[in-house]
């Protein structure tokens, strides 16, 4: 009798635990293929082919300029009961949205009334969470609110370009105005390292210098001292560096865009998000 009980529970539970895998796989959102456009995925239709092309334009212009950084818009109906969080994030990956992970993915859910700004891995670096959320707040949110989609995530997307083109170029940009103070650390290094360079030299001079005088009498013999002769030598190295600029395949989209793609981005859950 309590073999037979205990088999029933066991059944049971071994139930329970296998419809609720298959639940999670069957409620689990299905995330859409991106579309030829690639930059500007407008599942919910709240853009007009001219601000699909304005848009294009830019986020084009972005990825050919700097090395493979991507900005994608992307906005759909719903979030299928999914968090916007790990919707954005599947989406991200699914798509590979920038070359070693330099991307952005810009997600609204229209119904949901929600949006996630998901930034990749690498690019994190240059828009950490903080940014991304005040961006997402000063340029989308406040149009967002009033239902102009349109208008919230392009001014969003002009945002995030113009703060990685900043960033990328050592430009300083703040709410997107820039200011006169450039952050060049190379151009530091360089500096620190001739300062070093010079000092050391001094040093090297002065004990030199200290040195002489201690072995030296002031009559031009050799001092009463017993310690051993003391080299000092300095070693200066140069370094060079490289860059290998790499050719981007994309063509400026035309009416055959199935070209554009992602390259092999990810993302460990980083940016921010939103109500509206």
């Amino acid at each position: 009798m309590k073999r037979t009980f205990r088999s029933w529970i066991s059944g049971l539970l071994l139930a329970l635990v296998m419809s609720s895998f298959v639940c999670g796989i069957a409620c689990a959102a299905t995330i859409p293929e991106h579309t030829s456009n690639f930059y500007v995925n407008d599942f919910a239709g709240v853009f007009t082919d001219e601000q699909i092309k304005v848009m294009m334009d830019k986020a084009v212009k972005l990825c050919e300029e700097h090395d493979g950084a991507q900005v994608v818009i992307t906005t759909i109906s719903s979030l299928e009961g999914e968090t916007v969080e790990n919707y954005a994030n599947q989406m991200y990956n699914k798509y590979k949205i920038g070359k070693d992970s330099m991307g952005v993915l810009v997600l609204m859910s229209v119904n949901d009334r929600k949006i996630r700004v998901e930034v990749g891995r690498t690019m994190q670096v240059y828009i950490p969470d903080s940014k991304a959320g005040k961006l997402m707040n000063t340029y989308a949110i406040p149009k967002l609110k009033q239902n102009m989609f349109a208008e919230g995530l392009m001014d969003l997307q002009d945002a995030l370009v113009t703060e990685i083109k900043a960033n990328l170029s050592g430009t300083i940009v703040e709410d997107g105005e820039e200011e006169n103070e450039f952050y060049i650390p190379v151009l530091w290094i360089i500096v620190g390292l001739v300062i070093f360079l010079i000092l050391l030299k001094l040093l090297e001079s002065y004990i030199e210098e200290k040195e002489r005088s201690r072995r030296y009498s002031s009559y031009g013999g050799w001092s009463g001292s017993s310690s051993s002769n003391i080299w000092y030598t300095s070693n200066s190295s140069s370094s060079s560096s490289s860059s290998n600029s790499s050719n981007n395949d994309s063509t400026i989209f035309s009416d055959d865009s199935s070209s554009f793609s992602g390259f092999d981005g990810c993302s460990d859950g980083g940016g921010a998000s939103g109500d509206f």
